[in-house]
């Protein structure tokens, strides 16, 4: 009999029923790796059945698939602390509730070598079962294979890191050298180059809507008194086709995303975007260019398109900007902790208006653009606040 069996066969022994309980976890990094047939989550999840199959028989009995996990997300660290899921399963791991955990490769849990030798120290310490399809049975107590295991969770965030950097220099290059554009999502006044992928053209059309809206706020330095322009226009926001994509093996048609009344957080993206001024700037983080940075480590690039809006215009944008920020931090010193985060029922988002000359604090609110809506800013302040220390107090999640 395979070691990795004795386990499960003496669990099975102190039960009624002949059940064992098992986790699966499968992952694909992204909708493209999804897509082909060597990552899909339909091919994990067929290598992963088979596989249990095969155990169900060796063992006689029934394994049932209590917790099934499958993710399309990028497996480094920032990527991982966001995987509820997956820490929903590592609190179930730690209540004992499981009898092993299978997956089809180390790295299809995650590329974070720590976040992976917890969940498997996790397993080991209650016993589990811990497979993986392209190997089989790993035990911990055995030296050889925490030796592999270790080499597979360095070579995996290894190959993240050398993925990244290679990936990342390529397409700073590509800005740099070609005013290509690695991220082609279009704006208002810009349509996808017909043939050329990462370069954009001018939309005659739109192009005037966006002129027409930089310039009353050059002259009002109002978001109010623009969107209320706009709704008066009847301008749209920027729309555009989804591609066909397949998710879960099933074929997904193309669908409109965006479009809409302009809002007062597309009107922010609008003004400060870096397409419509033809002139964008990275974080030279791999010293690629260490002689075009600017003081703070940044190095400026051209689109390959002309600016949407003439640059006599976008430069009183920029002072219009310049001041309303200086005026923000004057007026509020950023004491509006809950300013943009406070939401109503119908999805308007409260900001903070007063400053600190107001006496005695009075008329300091949280407010939408429209002003429907009014909430006194220190009530709200003070009961999220009690809110929070009764959480960090009493919640399990913490402790």
């Amino acid at each position: 009999m395979h070691v990795g069996l004795k386990p499960l066969k003496r669990r099975l022994l102190n039960r009624k029923e002949r059940r064992l309980y098992f986790a699966v976890i499968i992952r694909v990094s992204s909708n493209k790796q999804g897509n082909v047939l060597h990552g899909s989550l339909e091919q994990q999840n067929h290598f992963i059945d088979t596989y249990i199959k095969n155990l169900e028989k060796q063992l006689n009995c029934k394994i049932v698939v209590s917790r099934r996990i499958e993710e399309e997300i990028n497996g480094r660290e920032d990527a991982t602390a966001h995987r509820y899921e997956l820490h929903k399963l590592l609190k179930l791991m730690e209540g004992n509730l499981l009898d092993g955990i299978i997956f089809e490769k180390l790295d299809r849990i995650s590329r974070d070598q720590e976040f992976n030798i917890r969940l498997l120290k996790t397993a080991h310490k209650w016993e589990y079962a811990i497979i993986q399809v392209n190997k089989g049975f790993i035990d911990l107590n055995n030296r050889s294979d925490r030796l592999s295991v270790n080499m597979e969770n360095f070579v995996a965030e290894e190959y993240h890191f050398e993925l990244k950097e290679k990936v990342q220099k390529k397409t700073r290059a590509a800005r740099l050298n070609n005013g290509k554009d690695s991220q082609t999502v279009a704006v208002l006044g810009l349509d996808p180059h017909p043939t050329q992928t990462g370069f954009y053209v001018i939309n005659k059309e739109k192009q005037k809507i966006v002129t027409e809206i930089y310039s009353p706020f050059a002259k009002t330095a109002s978001y109010t008194k623009v969107i209320e322009y706009c709704r008066e226009k009847g301008y749209q926001r920027k729309s555009r086709m989804s591609q066909w994509k397949v998710v879960k093996g099933q074929r997904v048609p193309p669908r409109m995303i965006g479009g809409g009344p302009i809002t007062r957080d597309y009107l922010y993206y609008l003004l400060r975007n870096q397409k419509i001024r033809a002139i964008g700037s990275f974080k030279d983080t791999w010293e690629q260019y260490p002689d075009q940075q600017n003081a703070t480590g940044k190095v400026r690039y051209r689109y390959s398109h002309e600016p949407v809006v003439s640059p006599e215009l976008i430069a009183q944008v920029d002072a219009v900007l310049e001041k309303l920020s200086k005026e923000h931090i004057k007026c509020g010193k950023m004491v509006y902790l809950l300013s943009g985060i406070l939401v109503t029922n119908d999805g308007k988002r409260l900001y903070g208006v007063g400053g600190n000359n107001v006496r005695n604090g009075r008329y300091r609110y949280y407010t939408n653009t429209t002003l429907k809506y009014r909430i006194p800013k220190d009530e709200i302040e003070a009961l999220i606040v009690k809110r929070i220390k009764h959480y960090l107090t009493y919640s399990d999640t913490v402790q």
